[in-house]
C-alpha cells in the first residue's frame, strides 16, 4: 500500500496505514477540507514532530539570524518554520 519511501516495520503498522488510507479515500470531506483537518489524518508521530519543531522556534524567536536547513525531502521541516515564521514574526525585524 505503501510506495518505497516508506517502510512498513510491522503488521500492525501496516493495518494502520491500510486503515487511514481507506478512511481519507472514502472520506466525504474534499481535499481541501482535508488538509484543513490534518490532526484527523495525520499519525501521532507527524504531529509530535511538528510540536518539537515548534518548541524549537520558541527558544530561537528572539535570536535574530536565519533558520538553514539542508536537504528539504518533502519539506516538512522547512515549511514548518515558513508557518511558524509566518504566525510569530508577522514583521521580520
Amino acid at each position: 500500500m505503501l510506495d518505497n519511501k516508506h517502510e512498513i516495520r510491522s503488521k500492525k503498522e501496516e493495518s494502520f496505514y491500510t486503515k487511514l488510507f481507506n478512511f481519507q479515500k472514502d472520506c466525504p470531506l474534499n481535499i481541501r477540507e482535508q488538509f484543513d483537518a490534518f490532526p484527523v489524518f495525520s499519525e501521532r508521530q507527524r504531529i509530535t514532530s511538528f510540536i518539537s519543531r515548534y518548541e524549537l522556534f520558541k527558544k530561537i524567536i528572539d535570536i535574530q539570524g536565519s533558520i538553514i536547513i539542508c536537504g528539504v525531502y518533502t519539506g516538512f521541516d522547512i515549511f514548518s518554520f515558513y508557518h511558524l515564521s509566518s504566525i510569530f514574526e508577522s514583521v521580520n525585524h
